[in-house]
This record gives C-alpha cells, sequence and structure tokens, in this order.
C-alpha cells in the first residue's frame, strides 16, 4: 500500500502541467501536513459527506460549528473556527469570520499556538547543528540503560508505578499515574529542603509533558502543571528519561506494592 501510494503521488506530478505538486512535496513542514493538503486536494479526506457517501449512517454536519456539512473545503477554510484559526497565525490572511464566530473561543489560540509550536520543533530537528537529539525534548543525559550511583553529596530517585485490576483500568491512566509519583517526590523533596537530586523515570510521556512549554487541558496537564510549579520551588532537581533496564529495582518494588 506504501508503495501504491508513492506511485499515486509519482502519477499526479506527471498528470498535472504545472509544478503545483512538485511544490508541495518541497515545502519544508511536517510530512504529515504535505500528506494532509495532498489528502485534501485530492478529496480524500474521511469528512462525514465523504463516509455517507460510502453508505455509512451518519449525520453530515460538521461538529465544530453544527452549521453546515463537514466537506473538506469547509473543514480547512469557510468554517468560522477554520477562518479564525487563520486569522490567528498572522500570515496576512484576512477572512472575515465575525458572521458566524461571535463566541471568543480558546481554543483557537491553542490550536494555533500547536501548530507553531509543532512547526518550530520540526524546523529544530532538521538542524543537524542542534543540540537537541529529538523533538520530544531529549537531550544528551537522557535514556541511561544501566543505574549508576549518586556523585558525593547527591541524591537520587528512582520513580515507577503500577496499576492493578482493583485500581479500575482506564480510570487512571499509566502516565497519570506516573505524572502523580513525581508530583509526590517533588512534594517530599520541597518538605525535606534536599538539593542535587536526580529524579529518573522510565516514562517518557511525563518527561516530555514537563519539558514542554504547550498547555495541556486535562487531569494528566493539571498534575504537570503542579510538577512544573514544584520544580520551580527546589533546587538542583533534575528529572530524567531512563530506560526500563535502569530503573528495575522501582519497577520491581513497585509491583510487589500489591
Amino acid at each position: 500500500m506504501y508503495r501504491h501510494s508513492q506511485q499515486r503521488k509519482e502519477d499526479d506530478l506527471q498528470l498535472v502541467g504545472s509544478d503545483f505538486w512538485g511544490k508541495l512535496w518541497r515545502l519544508k513542514v511536517l510530512p504529515k501536513v504535505k500528506d494532509l493538503l495532498w489528502r485534501a486536494a485530492s478529496n480524500c479526506l474521511p469528512t462525514k459527506v465523504q463516509l455517507r457517501h460510502r453508505h455509512v449512517n451518519i449525520d453530515s454536519i460538521f461538529p465544530v460549528c453544527s452549521l453546515d456539512s463537514e466537506i473538506i473545503l469547509h473543514h480547512l477554510v469557510e468554517c468560522s473556527f477554520a477562518r479564525a484559526c487563520w486569522v490567528n497565525t498572522r500570515l496576512g490572511v484576512t477572512i472575515d469570520y465575525a458572521r458566524t464566530f461571535t463566541e471568543k473561543s480558546p481554543n483557537v489560540a491553542v490550536v494555533t499556538l500547536l501548530a507553531t509550536r509543532m512547526l518550530e520543533q520540526w524546523s529544530k530537528a532538521q538542524d543537524k547543528s542542534s543540540q537537541v537529539f529529538t523533538v520530544a525534548f531529549l537531550t544528551a543525559a537522557d535514556g541511561a540503560e544501566l543505574w549508576k550511583t549518586p556523585a558525593a553529596g547527591e541524591v537520587k530517585i528512582n520513580i515507577d508505578v503500577a496499576l492493578f485490576y482493583f485500581m479500575l483500568t482506564g480510570t487512571v491512566t499509566p502516565e497519570l499515574a506516573e505524572a502523580m509519583g513525581v508530583r509526590e517526590a517533588l512534594s517530599w523533596l520541597k518538605r525535606k529542603g534536599w538539593h542535587r537530586v536526580t529524579i529518573e523515570t522510565d516514562c517518557l510521556i511525563v518527561v516530555q509533558a514537563l519539558r514542554s512549554p504547550l498547555p495541556m487541558f486535562s487531569y494528566f496537564g493539571s498534575v504537570i502543571s503542579d510538577c512544573k510549579t514544584l520544580l520551580k520551588d527546589v533546587n538542583d532537581v533534575f528529572i530524567l528519561f531512563v530506560k526500563r533496564s535502569d530503573n528495575g529495582v522501582a519497577h520491581t518494588i513497585a509491583r510487589a506494592s500489591s
């Protein structure tokens, strides 16, 4: 299927007289963005109208605005929410969306912020001189595979959690439990007044969230926000991502806690 898709892209480039498709694939943006544009231009996105054409029994109303049918053009351009997002990007796009978009929704700001951050992170990832290894906010200090004794005068805390059947699977996700573990460790450090501490966890999502400047509107995001506040109240405390092999003892203790 991948080879078929690639061949179809090449065929499209040959069939179109202009260099539109060539310019599209040469854009310096995330590959998934270019793929989205290609699918939109090829009328391949699974909008509600498209699904109804394929005999899926659903309504055709676009749920964001609840005003028009969900077609590609409305979804990406004509909808009041889409217009507001385009205007908020400050790319010089002037679209009058006041007729239908009267509510000041913070989601517009969040969408444009996420898009901007994603482009910035991807651009940095393409910079070979950048010291950041991945777009996931990892550094050279992350990814340890073997546990090492902390230096004299330093403290190391390894965190891991375990979920059991009686904890109602689905109510507490693993990443939420890990974030709560980090929050508890930071609260404990704040009470003790300890410094020069390294906290190690094998939950990559938590480390990414702690280092990301993006807001997260969820219970997980609330716990991460608490952790960021606590980090401001302690000195010389670093949180690192490590491999499971480095965190084996903490993992074993967590599993044995049942």
